[in-house]
């Protein structure tokens, strides 16, 4: 199990790049990485077809929380939005071009 995991996470990490300069990649593992079998005994494979827009409709409702909690931050903290100079991210998910994007346009 722990195997399956590890391969599926590269799969989806290496997509995850992909998408953040491409529209489009697929999820896919190597004939070597069969993950095991269906009930009827044939391999499973991985080969999933996935797009920015469908990782967008999965995040968006995320970044408007945390735009939403951020507004309020800076709202308690009496500050001006004017008076913020930039925005650091921190995490694997932040280096996801659209997210940094989404999320700078949204606080302004």
């Amino acid at each position: 199990m722990k195997k399956i995991k590890a391969i599926l996470c590269f799969a989806v990490e290496n997509a995850k790049k992909s998408l953040s300069s491409k529209d489009n990649c697929k999820i896919i593992t190597d004939d070597e990485d069969i993950l095991g079998e269906d009930m009827d005994g044939k391999p499973i494979y991985v080969d999933i077809d996935i797009s920015r827009d469908d990782i967008n409709k999965i995040i968006i409702p995320i970044v408007d929380e945390t735009v939403e909690k951020t507004n309020e931050v800076i709202k308690k903290a009496g500050i001006d939005k004017k008076d913020i100079k930039e925005i650091i991210f921190i995490g694997g998910p932040t280096k996801y071009y659209p997210l940094r994007e989404m999320v700078s346009q949204k606080i302004g």
